[in-house]
């Protein structure tokens, strides 16, 4: 199991390790909201990591040396990773990635304020003897999976499979209620089926700037802070020097919705709420969240919905 020591090298001095035991490691991670790392050890250099976050903070991890695969699936929520060359790229539920050596992340940002993921960490360098035997045993080899992905020099990503989804599926429910020997058998299934994939599955994902991503996120928390106001979101992106094609293309990639579709829908789930506290008529809510009259409210909480507020609030009262 990872010691205080290796904590740090890997999660950098924001880790705090708040359990220990022969099957797994809890570790917090310091952050604005709340982030989890749970790890269990299935081989000597193999590592079953779940990472929760309910944070819009970066997660920035410390990758000691090259010597590091990853495979890792997005189960719940969005991420857009930033690479050491200030390229940006996200991935969203149905998706996975599998990178090694200087192409990992350098930073994880959170775009709806939670993620949850699984990745099988492997750290070749610590890689035993008897590690290297159970995998002869079951006849894997990690280095022509790298091989077949190129990914000496870039990182592989792909829709998941539906045999590979209810694997992941099977590791992810486990968490808390199996040990160790589990993740171990589950290690191996995992890398049995990897070697099995090929480099044309693998889907093109766009890299985007990261100042433009950057100048997205502050629209978007404009968006967001202003819900009752007026404003041109045209103005805005012309403000950050972007075209209105990009901005949109871009404001896809990261929240996975145009920004208008995006905007209703967060309202919609504020209203949700303030209509189940019933401290505010439906006209006052509408009013809130920018609405000029309670008929335009009700038409947008319905469409996203499939019922009118006032329906909404009978049925829940």
């Amino acid at each position: 199991m990872l010691e205080k020591q290796e904590v740090q090298e890997w999660y950098g001095r924001n880790a705090r390790v708040i359990h220990s035991d022969s099957d797994c490691l809890i570790e917090r991670y310091e952050c604005q909201g709340k982030g989890l790392i749970v790890t269990y050890k299935a081989f000597e250099g193999m590592e079953m990591v779940f990472m929760e976050f309910n944070s819009e903070d970066a997660f920035i991890p410390v990758t000691p040396y090259s010597e590091i695969l990853e495979i890792t699936c997005c189960c719940r929520g969005r991420v857009v990773c930033e690479f050491a060359n200030n390229r940006c790229i996200h991935l969203s539920e149905d998706h996975f990635w599998i990178g090694s050596g200087e192409h990992l992340p350098s930073s994880y940002y959170f775009p709806f304020g939670y993620f949850n993921a699984i990745t099988l960490v492997i750290d070749k360098k610590k890689m035993s003897l008897s590690t290297k035997k159970i995998m002869d045993n079951f006849s894997i080899d990690i280095k022509p999976i790298e091989e077949k992905l190129s990914l000496n020099n870039a990182w592989y990503i792909s829709k998941i499979p539906s045999k590979l989804q209810r694997l992941f599926d099977e590791i992810y429910e486990a968490k808390g209620k199996q040990s160790s020997c589990y993740f171990a058998i589950k290690t191996l299934e995992l890398l049995f089926y990897l070697q099995n994939i090929e480099q044309n599955d693998a889907e093109e994902e766009q890299y985007y700037p990261k100042d433009q991503i950057e100048a997205v996120k502050e629209i978007w928390n404009y968006m967001i802070t202003h819900l009752d106001e007026k404003y041109s979101l045209k103005q805005l992106v012309k403000e950050k020097n972007m075209g209105t094609t990009m901005f949109q293309t871009i404001f896809n990639h990261i929240y996975g919705d145009s920004p208008y579709a995006f905007l209703k829908k967060y309202k919609m789930g504020i209203a949700k709420k303030l209509i189940l506290d019933g401290e505010m008529k439906i006209g006052e809510i509408a009013f809130s969240l920018g609405y000029s009259n309670a008929s335009k409210f009700s038409i947008a909480f319905k469409d996203v919905y499939g019922i009118l507020p006032k329906d909404y609030r009978k049925l829940r009262s």
